[in-house]
Order: C-alpha cells, then sequence, then structure tokens
C-alpha cells in the first residue's frame, strides 16, 4: 500500500531525467566507465531489472540510496522501519531481506510489498551448507569442497537441490515482476561462513555454479548479482565480469566517518559499481560527498544497530535521512520504469480559474463515480500499471497525500449516494431560545448570555434542547456550545440526528465555549440536541463551523515504550500496535473467562469471530478484598488467552485499605467493601497520603502493590505483556483516587509508575493511562498510551472523534488513543470516514453483549457487531499475526 506524498516523487524522477551531476573528484575513471555501460551480466535480463540496473548506475556517485535489513521477530515486520521513519519522516529506499530459517514465502510476501511501493529489494541468504537452518548452520557446517564441486557426486547432486531452493522462491518473484539484488554468499573472505572456508578458488567455482544453475536452467533473469566482500577486499576471490553486477564491502565500527579507504579498496576490485551492503554505524553523507566516498547504497544491520546504536541516534537519523545526498522511499523515481515513463504529475493551476475540479474525481472525467473508486484502490496496490489523471481531486483529507484515509472515505460517501463537493466555508449561530425546548426547561433572561437569553436549567430526564441545523456541503464540522453550569462544573452529552457524539463540561457560573471537533456531518439539515447527563445548565447558543479533518499524520508514533527497561515482549506487542496504528482497530471485550466467558462466546455466536483483546480486573487481588474471601482467576485467564494469541489489558478497580472502608451496607443494601474503590464508600485521602500527612495509609497501599506487582510479575515470567490501565477514570471523582483532584492523583500515578517498573521490575507493562481530562495528564514520560471510556447509549454507532480529537491535544508527542471502555460498539464504517482511528475498543462485560447465554442486541444490534468484527479494519483473534 502507498502512504507517501507523491510530490518528492515527482521531483525525485525529474532529477533522475535530467543529466546527471558531476562526480566526485577522484572517482571520474572508476565510475564514468562502468555508468556509461548499464549493461548486465545477464542478456536475458528483465526488462524492469535492466530499468532498475540503469537507475543505480546513473545514481552511482551522484546519490546514495538508503537501505535497511529488517528482522521479523521484533513485533512488526517494519520495527526498524518504523524507528526511522518516526525519527525522520523518511523510509528507506531499499529493503534488506534474507531467505534465512528456509523463510522463502515470507520473504517473497515482504517482497513484495516493498516492490509495491516503489522500493528496491535485496535478498541474503543466511544457511548451512544443505542450504537450510540459519546463521548458526551458516557458520557451522562445511563442504567436501572436492567432490561437491565436481559435476556428477551425490555431494554434487546435494549441492544443486540445495540451491534449488533458492531458485524456486526466486522465481516466485520473477513471475510476481519483481527484480531482486541477489546477494548470496556474502562475506566470503571473513571465512567464518561455510562458503568462505574453502578458499579463493573453490569459492570462485561455488559462485559461478550458482549463477550458471540461476541463469541458465532456471531462467532467472530478474536478479542483479550482487557480490559482497567484507572488510579484506581482495580481487583473488573475484569470480569474473560475466557473473557479477555490483561488488560491496561491510563493515561494523563505532563511527561515521566516510570509510572513503574501503570504499576505495572495493572500486580496485572490479570496475562495478560499490556498494555497502552491511554497516553499523551509517556514514555521514556530508563526510562521503566531500570525501568521494560514493557508494551507491548503504544497508544498516538490524535491531541493536538501530533501535539502539551509540551513533544512529534519532537526531541522526534525522540529519542522514533528510540529506539532499542521500535518497529515500519517497524519493525514488518509478525505477522500475526508468528514462521510459513517470508518475501522473499534478494538475498545474489553470489561465482561467473557473474551472473547478470534482472532488474525487482521479480520472478526470468530470464526474465522481465507482470508476474513481477503483482506479485509486488500483493506484494505491500498484502504482506503476495504474494512471491517475488527476490524484490531488482525490486528496478528501486535503493533507497533500493520497492514501487509504481517501479511498474509505470515497468509499463511503459513493456508498451513501452523497456528492463529493468542495466543502464551502461556513459559520452560523443558532440561539438557544429559538431551539425547540421540551421537558422542564424554559427560556430565561440572562445578562450574559447574546441577545439577554438562555436556556435551562435541564433538571429532569425529560428536559432537552434540540436545535435544527443546516450545512451546505458534506465534511468535518466543529461544534460549539456556550454554556453555564449551575453551581459549579457539569457534564452534559450531545446528540446529532440521535447518535452520541460526545459530550461537554459546563464551566460553573461563568458563560464560557466548549467545542466538539471534527464532526462529520452530511449536507442538509441535521438535529443537534442537548440530552441530560448531569444537568443543571444553562444554554446560550450553538456556533457551527467548518473544521479541518484529522490528519494521517498523529497516527505516526515512535515504537518507544516510557519503561527503558521493558522486556522484549512488551517491546513487541507495542511495536506491532504502532504499526498498525491508523490502519486498523483491535476488537475488544471485558471478560472474566477469556474465552470460556459468555461474553467471547456471544460475541462468536454473533459474528463468528472472538476478540483480539481480552479485558481483565486486578480488583479481587487487592487485600483489603482478600481478606474477606474475595478470589480471582484473572491472572490464569490471561495465561490461557496469551496461549491462544491473544493481548490482554487489565485494569484495576483497587479496593481501599480495609481501615478507611466505611462501615455497613449501602442505601441499596450491598455491603459497602464490595465497592470499596468507590470515594463514597471509603474515607480514604490520597492526598494526605501523597504529602506525608497519613504514613499508615502510604504503609497499606505498599502492601497493595506489592501484591499487584506479584500477579504482574507472573504474567511477565511467563512472558505475557500486558496493556496496563491503573487509576482509570479518575476525573470523574467517583473512584478514590481522583477524589482530591488531579495533583494529587498525578503523584500516585508517579508513585505507582516508580513501584511497579523500578522497584518491582514489572518490564511486562505497557502503560495505558485512562485519566479523562487534560489538567489530570501525567505527560509524556509517564504514558504510552491514552484511553477514553464512553458510553453512547444504545444502538449509538458514532465515531466518538469529537472526543478523539480532543485526546489528540493532551500530550506533547503523538501517543496511541484507545477506546478503553465502551458500551455500545461503534460502526466500524463511521470511524474510517471520519478518520478516528482508535486504536482498540474495550466493550464492557455483561448485558452489554450478552443475556441468558446468547447475544444481546440491546446496545449494539447483531449486524453492526457482526460488520464491525469482520471488516477489513478490525483484527480479531485469528488475525493477530503470530496467529497466522
Amino acid at each position: 500500500m502507498k502512504h507517501t506524498n507523491i510530490i518528492p516523487i515527482l521531483l525525485a524522477s525529474a532529477l533522475a531525467m535530467a543529466p546527471l551531476a558531476s562526480l566526485p573528484a577522484g572517482m571520474e575513471t572508476a565510475v564514468t566507465a562502468h555508468a556509461a555501460d548499464h549493461t548486465l551480466s545477464n542478456p536475458s535480463a528483465t526488462a524492469e531489472t535492466q530499468s532498475l540496473y540503469r537507475f543505480l548506475c546513473d545514481t552511482y556517485g551522484n546519490h546514495v540510496i538508503s537501505g535497511q535489513q529488517e528482522s521479523t521477530w521484533m513485533g512488526s515486520e517494519d520495527y526498524e522501519f518504523n524507528i526511522i521513519c518516526n525519527a525522520s519522516g523518511k523510509y528507506p529506499a531499499l529493503r534488506g531481506l534474507d531467505y534465512m530459517g528456509d523463510d522463502f514465502s515470507g520473504c517473497n510476501r515482504r517482497a513484495k510489498a516493498w516492490y509495491a511501493k516503489g522500493g528496491i529489494v535485496t535478498i541474503c541468504w543466511h544457511c548451512g551448507s544443505d542450504f537450510s537452518g540459519s546463521h548458526t548452520e551458516s557458520m557451522n557446517t562445511n563442504l567436501n569442497w572436492d567432490r561437491a564441486l565436481t559435476e556428477g557426486t551425490n555431494e554434487y547432486k546435494a549441492l544443486i537441490a540445495g540451491m534449488d531452493k533458492g531458485a524456486a522462491a526466486l522465481k516466485e518473484l520473477q513471475e510476481a515482476g519483481v527484480p531482486v539484488i541477489w546477494r548470496p554468499f556474502h562475506e566470503f573472505d571473513g571465512k567464518w561462513f561455510w562458503w568462505g572456508k574453502g578458499g579463493a578458488d573453490n569459492f570462485k567455482k561455488l559462485w559461478r555454479i550458482m549463477y550458471n544453475r540461476y541463469t541458465r536452467d532456471w531462467g532467472l533473469n530478474n536478479l542483479i548479482w550482487n557480490l559482497g566482500y567484507c572488510g579484506d577486499v581482495n580481487s583473488g576471490w573475484y569470480p569474473g565480469d560475466e557473473y557479477v553486477d555490483i561488488i560491496g564491502a561491510d563493515t561494523y565500527v563505532n563511527h561515521t566517518d566516510s570509510l572513503k579507504n574501503l570504499y576505495q579498496k572495493t572500486c580496485g576490485a572490479a570496475n562495478k559499481p560499490v556498494c555497502l551492503h552491511e554497516n553499523g554505524p551509517i556514514p555521514d553523507p556530508d563526510k562521503m560527498k566531500a570525501d568521494g566516498a560514493g557508494w551507491l547504497w548503504y544497508m544498516t544491520w538490524h535491531t541493536s544497530f538501530i533501535d539502539s546504536n551509540e551513533c544512529n541516534t534519532a537526531s541522526y537519523l534525522n540529519h542522514v535521512y533528510n540529506s539532499d545526498y542521500l535518497l529515500s522511499l519517497d524519493e525514488l523515481p518509478d525505477v522500475y520504469h526508468y528514462g521510459n515513463a513517470q508518475l501522473p504529475e499534478p494538475p498545474t493551476e489553470p489561465a482561467d480559474p473557473t474551472p473547478v475540479t470534482v472532488k474525487g474525481d482521479v480520472n478526470a472525467d468530470g464526474a465522481f463515480n465507482i470508476l474513481d473508486v477503483v482506479a485509486t484502490q488500483k493506484w494505491l496496490l500498484d502504482a506503476r500499471s495504474v494512471q491517475l489523471a488527476d490524484w490531488s481531486a482525490g486528496d478528501l483529507n486535503a493533507d497533500n497525500t493520497l492514501d487509504i484515509f481517501d479511498l474509505a472515505l470515497m468509499k463511503r460517501l459513493l456508498t451513501k449516494g452523497e456528492e463529493l463537493t468542495e466543502q464551502q466555508e461556513f459559520y452560523q449561530v443558532y440561539e438557544a431560545e429559538n431551539a425547540k425546548i421540551s421537558g422542564n426547561n424554559s427560556i430565561q433572561n440572562e445578562a450574559g448570555a447574546s441577545g439577554g437569553r438562555a436556556v435551562g436549567n435541564f433538571g429532569d430526564d425529560n428536559d432537552n434542547l434540540t436545535f435544527t441545523i443546516e450545512v451546505p456541503t458534506a465534511g468535518s464540522y466543529c461544534l460549539t456550545l456556550t454554556t453555564k453550569g449551575l453551581g459549579g462544573d457539569k457534564y452534559n452529552e450531545v446528540l446529532v440526528d440521535g447518535d452520541n457524539v460526545g459530550g461537554f463540561d459546563a464551566k460553573g457560573d461563568t458563560y464560557t465555549d466548549a467545542a466538539l471537533r471534527r464532526v462529520m456531518l452530511t449536507a442538509g439539515k441535521h438535529t443537534v440536541s442537548i440530552k441530560k447527563s448531569w444537568g443543571w445548565i444553562t444554554i446560550d447558543k450553538l456556533t457551527v463551523t467548518n473544521d479541518e479533518a484529522i490528519s494521517a499524520k498523529v497516527y505516526q508514533v515512535a515504537p518507544k515504550l516510557v519503561n527503558p527497561k521493558a522486556d522484549a515482549n512488551a517491546q513487541r506487542l507495542f511495536s506491532y500496535l504502532c504499526e498498525n496504528y491508523g490502519k486498523y482497530t483491535l476488537s475488544g471485550q471485558v471478560c472474566n473467562d477469556g474465552l470460556n466467558g459468555p461474553e467471547f462466546k456471544a460475541i462468536y455466536e454473533a459474528t463468528g469471530k472472538y476478540p483480539a483483546i481480552c479485558g481483565l480486573d486486578m480488583m479481587d487481588y487487592c487485600p483489603s478484598r482478600a481478606a474477606r474471601g474475595a478470589r480471582s482467576n484473572a491472572v490464569d485467564t490471561a495465561l490461557d488467552f496469551n496461549k491462544h494469541g491473544g493481548i490482554v489489558t487489565f485494569c484495576w478497580h483497587w479496593n481501599a485499605p480495609d481501615k478507611y472502608m466505611k462501615p455497613g451496607d449501602t442505601p441499596e443494601g450491598t455491603p459497602r467493601w464490595w465497592g470499596g474503590f468507590n470515594t463514597s464508600n471509603t474515607d480514604f485521602d490520597i492526598a494526605a497520603v501523597m504529602d506525608g500527612r497519613d504514613p499508615e495509609g502510604k504503609a497499606l497501599i505498599d502492601k497493595d502493590i506489592a501484591e499487584i506487582a506479584r500477579q504482574l510479575n507472573l504474567l511477565r515470567d511467563a512472558g505475557v505483556p500486558v496493556l496496563w490501565r491503573p487509576l482509570h477514570e479518575a476525573s470523574g471523582g467517583w473512584f478514590w483516587w481522583g477524589a482530591k483532584g488531579p495533583d494529587a492523583y498525578k503523584k500516585l500515578w508517579y508513585y505507582l509508575y516508580d513501584q511497579l517498573t523500578n522497584v518491582y521490575g514489572c518490564s511486562n507493562l505497557i502503560w495505558v493511562w485512562n485519566g479523562q481530562a487534560a489538567d489530570w495528564y501525567p505527560g509524556d514520560d509517564y504514558v504510552d498510551v491514552i484511553g477514553e471510556d464512553i458510553y453512547a447509549g444504545e444502538h449509538s454507532y458514532g465515531a466518538q472523534n469529537a472526543k478523539f480529537s480532543e485526546l489528540l491535544e493532551y500530550p506533547g508527542s503523538n501517543k496511541i488513543i484507545a477506546l478503553t471502555e465502551n458500551g455500545t460498539v461503534f460502526d466500524i464504517d463511521n470511524v474510517v470516514a471520519a478518520n478516528s482511528r482508535w486504536m482498540w475498543f474495550g466493550t464492557w462485560c455483561g448485558g452489554f453483549v450478552e443475556q441468558n447465554g446468547h447475544y444481546s442486541e440491546s446496545f449494539t444490534e447483531r449486524s453492526v457487531m457482526s460488520k464491525t468484527y469482520n471488516s477489513e479494519y478490525v483484527i480479531t483473534l485469528d488475525e493477530l499475526p503470530w496467529n497466522r
């Protein structure tokens, strides 16, 4: 899928067609002679392979191509690439893959995907002398060289049979049209791999056998043969010009110099383009250019060489990838039709500004219809085989990018029959006294209100106010309510056309504005209703204005956990979340018994799917509950769900220490200790604990934390990462940890983080903050994910994008945002259309999905639940990558 801005691509393509710049001093002879040739060793190479080689020859000495070796075991197949993008806003142009461990199908799938993005693919092969196994076997096996290289022997037949496994895989790529820079038997002169242990003469025979077998017998015409020396570049190992297209060297040093000496030594081995096919620290582009070290590309090795290397820091990656001397993925021309075709150029401004571009009309036939949707989808999948007459017409999100978000909006507008027109500027004020008033609400004279009148006071459940508004075009709008709370701050909810779109706080005793941003409206009339939640407010007016759409840039989150000591399992899961944030939403369900629980069974009954995330609670591990006989199987459920490939999230309804529990029962007749987390059932003052006035309370919460840490570390030791959501819904004040205001709450958050992270070593946690208000946010250094709990009401399927938009403003840098609790499950089409891409949803248990052992439609109709769980934009248990 293509997610790159087309403008830099066009500029790079134009530059590639222009005459090349003069070469650095000292390189004229070595480079110019070969660059004028452009001839591959295989005269039968495919047109796309020849095109790629032509591009490489033209680039050599003028630019350096950026490259990165992948890993596939860090929770994301793009682990290293995401680190680079988050640091620099760029992706490498060249992706390094490895057939190691017989990963032919996975490697080919990733190669095809990178090719589809317009990137360049290079493949090496760590394997034993029987061409199976991985790095260990490549170093610890050997051949009977005389017999293995003698045609007709059993050893020779075994050698050919092993080679043929790689040939079959490369043949699949050729059939898919994918050229490959093929780098077999690398670092041969180091003699640590079996293919170098026989010495230079045997190595050259081995190389030629593979070359002839692959080229002549298998007809592999999609290969560019890359001979990869290590630091000891000796021309005595060179198989000959007719068997090699590119030569390279590699080295792992602890500096970012240009490696000029190694470059010059490699240039002396043969008259071929020279690459740095493996490196640790990336040579500084400025130094390479100044020193004339014109490496064709570099390719940084994976994992620790990019995520924790002392040289390849985030700031350095930003410097490298934004260098004018370097080519990143977005700066590549169409390398597979190089010199023959270019991507479509954006339309130039017409001399006569009268003609109007029809939004969505990418084929420029004057109308938006299904043909435009099909063309856009094909272009996103394969930009080289589809021409768009006007790509910018499809940029519905107006972020100068044509991507999947635009495609989703195009589909929605087309299927709903809505007209795709340019959103007109809009500003309209609707006075409350002119709206429909119901219940006991009344018009009141208010000196501070516009026009001197307002409507209130929302004291009863039937006291509502409904505005009728009309907007000229479909798009994103901001609804701003001017309100005042009676006797303090009051929270109430807003419905658009009957669907809950969010809530607002009316500040006490003073008229203030509360904005619900990015509400998606179709052209025409709509109702905006204020529904009593807390009530006791007066409303002055509603102002409706245009609003900008949510940009795809908000989904670029660095895959780095706040705990620097987080274990590999937590890092792997978080990398997976970061990679898929903005693309997919994970399904989640609170269920005490996991796969065996009634909620999971009910969802499967309705959808044929199980949720990807199981929500659990540490509540009954609290010492004050355990002392009264409470027992929990939550940790056992988490262990079981993890074994089935699922993700677990834990909240903690933290019962206050027993000393602070109010005695007796609630007015409803339930023992107060059952709800010992509720403010109404305890006298616990967390402010007194955190400022030192209650040392006994401090000792008791330390005891509680120690017990929860013990449970979390049982999961840690079993390799189970946890989406950890403690101290939730704090700003509501109904839980004791939020009853004393944001300052005391944040001190408790910092303390809990320090205890679990630094004292008890709970390294398996991804910290999910769910405080529900901006001034309660502990800060970016203590939060991995921002969560929000929203209970929108029965059959209310809105995307809740107003609240999503609000959460975007809380952190100082991008954070993942999740719907950590919900009642009704949203319609995923609404989420995609509004581009409020919640990372996951977590439906609460019981009657929200299940009744009497079967699926209940009380909150979410079966059709909507099935549609969402089976959507291409929603991940279920069977679709988690480690379950495939």
